[in-house]
């Protein structure tokens, strides 16, 4: 009894708890989103940098250097997968970037999608040493687009939990903006679990669409747009002669 006592003589003690609780619904109750960014740039900073580690291990400890040859045949692939992973890592933190201008306000459950999605960044450097290491072995590039494809998941299911409540965006976000966010958001999980797929049967064929996405993703919009009106140009133009 007299640690109760002790509490709510504590509690009345306090002048800065109103008499009248602010409604839960209300935005004041909502967190900000800098937190999330600060984690976010973190993990993804530390997280790109990693994916350089393989290369320095494959480095040779002889006094000679490597010949032209015996270069290529040593860090082609560690080379190609460590620019992919990290232009697809770049991918990802764009997207992040793009979501969290219009998501300006953050609450548990999203911080807790944030906290997962991050939880598959900070695996790929692993998965990406692992396929450096096994280029042609079907764990590796099974495990390497299966982190690819959940990172992916995890992306756009915090954007979708995010649109859900008006709150927690900003007022210029409409209807065009999320549709143009989740498609791009969706292309890259979807190609992923399609490379995870045929990695089972051949990994050659799995790796070639693994490079295909960061092309097909990274570029923005309006650079496939010029890209495809050139195209038709060039089409079109023998024909008109």
């Amino acid at each position: 009894m007299g640690l109760l006592t002790w509490l709510a003589r504590a509690e009345g003690q306090r002048p800065h708890i109103p008499a009248v609780v602010t409604d839960l619904d209300d935005t004041d109750h909502y967190s900000g989103t800098h937190r999330i960014a600060g984690l976010s740039d973190g993990v993804f900073s530390i997280a790109m940098t990693l994916l350089a580690l393989p290369l320095i291990e494959e480095l040779p400890r002889t006094a000679q250097p490597l010949a032209f040859q015996a270069f290529l045949d040593a860090f082609l692939t560690p080379i190609l997968v460590y620019a992919m992973s990290f232009i697809i890592l770049g991918t990802f933190w764009i997207g992040h970037s793009i979501q969290f201008h219009y998501v300006v306000r953050s609450d548990r459950p999203l911080m807790v999608r944030t906290v997962l999605f991050l939880v598959f960044v900070s695996l790929l450097p692993f998965s990406t040493a692992y396929l450096s290491r096994f280029e042609e072995d079907h764990v590796a590039i099974a495990l390497y687009c299966a982190n690819l494809a959940l990172c992916g998941v995890a992306l756009h299911s915090s954007l979708i939990y995010a649109t859900k409540d008006p709150k927690l965006l900003h007022r210029v976000f409409d209807k065009r903006i999320f549709r143009g966010l989740r498609i791009s958001f969706l292309l890259g999980p979807t190609l992923y679990t399609l490379a995870f797929a045929v990695s089972l049967m051949s990994t050659r064929a799995a790796f070639l669409l693994c490079i295909l996405v960061p092309i097909l993703t990274f570029f923005p919009n309006p650079f496939w747009g010029k890209a495809w009106l050139w195209v038709m140009r060039t089409v079109e133009e023998p024909g008109e002669g």
